[in-house]
């Protein structure tokens, strides 16, 4: 598959007091790019591991402008609420709320 299934779409981060307002998401993921703060690249090809985990190869370039080629690996926890990196001991965000 080459896109990112609906359910692991949208910016994820910590929730706080700002509510993700004002300030970028760690990780923002549409049908097709991947962004983390500098960093943003194309979904080349989508893996999904089971319906609440995905593996993403990414073709983008750094803040350099040098090419990179790179597979990251998602999980979905707590009823599909919470976005989680493949290791056990990963950090674990919230999607950020709509700007009203």
């Amino acid at each position: 598959m080459s896109t990112i299934p609906v359910a692991f779409r949208g910016a994820w981060d910590e929730i706080i007091s700002d509510r993700c307002y004002g300030r970028e998401a760690r990780y923002s993921l549409t049908a097709t790019t991947f962004n983390n703060f500098e960093v943003a690249g194309d979904v080349e090809r989508v893996k999904l591991v089971s319906p609440t985990q995905i593996e993403i190869s990414i073709t983008g370039y750094d803040e350099d402008k040098n090419q990179f080629n790179s597979t990251v690996g998602f999980r979905l926890l707590d009823n599909v609420k919470t976005l989680a990196g493949e290791a056990a001991d990963s950090n674990l965000y919230r999607k950020c709320p709509s700007a009203a």
